[in-house]
C-alpha cells in the first residue's frame, strides 16, 4: 500500500503552497521507481489559479520532471518535452536536458531569456556541444530592435548565448559571422563576442 499512499499525498491539492511532503512523496516514489505515477501526475496537473497554490505546484512539477528522467525511455522525453512547451519548469528543463534531443533545442534557448532559468539552459546547451552552435550564434545576433530599445531580457538571452559559445569550439564560418558585433551596442555583448572569437582563434577550425 506504500505507492498508492504516496500517489495519494502527491496528488492532494495544497491551496496554502506547502511542497514539502509532496516533494518527499516524489523522491519515494522515484525510488520505488513508481515512474508511471510521476507521469500521471505531470500529465493530469493543471495550472491552478490562486498564485500561491501554482507555485507550490510547480516546486513539485519540478521535482517531478527531474526524479522521471531517471527512467531512460523515449515516452518519457517525449512527456518532459511536451509538459516543458507550456511550463519550462527548471528541473524539468534538467531532467528533458539529460536526452539531449534535438527537437528540444529551441526550448533551452528561449530559457536564456528567463533569469530562473538561464543557469539550466546554459548547461543543457553546452552538453549538446556542437549540435547547438548554430542556433546559439543566431541567437547572439538576434536584434529585432531598433538601435538603443533592445529590452533587457532579450539583451539577457544574447549575452548568455554567447557565454555559452565561448566554451564550445566554433569554426571560421561562425566567428565571421560574429565579428559583426564586436562593436554592438552593449558592451558586454561586444566583449563577450571578442572573446568568443579569440578562444575559437587559438582552436583550429
Amino acid at each position: 500500500m506504500i505507492v498508492p499512499d504516496l500517489a495519494k499525498l502527491l496528488f492532494a491539492r495544497e491551496p496554502c503552497g506547502l511542497f514539502q511532503p509532496r516533494s518527499r512523496a516524489v523522491e519515494a516514489l522515484a525510488a520505488l521507481r513508481a515512474f508511471d505515477v510521476l507521469a500521471s501526475f505531470l500529465q493530469s496537473l493543471r495550472r491552478a489559479d490562486d498564485p500561491v497554490e501554482r507555485l507550490g505546484d510547480d516546486v513539485v512539477a519540478s521535482a517531478a520532471g527531474r526524479a522521471i528522467a531517471q527512467l531512460r525511455e523515449a515516452w518519457v522525453s517525449d512527456l518532459l518535452i511536451e509538459f516543458a512547451r507550456h511550463r519550462p519548469l527548471q528541473g524539468v528543463l534538467v531532467g528533458l536536458g539529460s536526452f539531449l534531443r534535438l527537437d528540444a533545442l529551441p526550448l533551452f534557448i528561449g530559457a536564456l531569456a528567463e533569469d530562473e532559468l538561464r543557469l539550466t539552459a546554459q548547461a543543457s546547451l553546452r552538453r549538446y556541444g556542437a549540435v547547438a552552435r548554430s542556433d546559439l550564434v543566431a541567437t547572439a545576433l538576434e536584434s529585432p530592435f531598433p538601435p538603443g530599445k533592445e529590452s533587457e531580457s532579450h539583451l539577457r538571452k544574447r549575452r548568455a548565448a554567447l557565454s555559452v559559445l565561448i566554451d564550445l569550439s566554433i569554426t571560421s564560418k561562425f566567428r565571421d559571422r560574429l565579428r559583426g558585433i564586436i562593436r554592438d551596442p552593449d558592451p558586454v555583448i561586444a566583449h563577450l563576442a571578442r572573446e568568443v572569437c579569440a578562444a575559437s582563434g587559438r582552436k583550429r577550425d
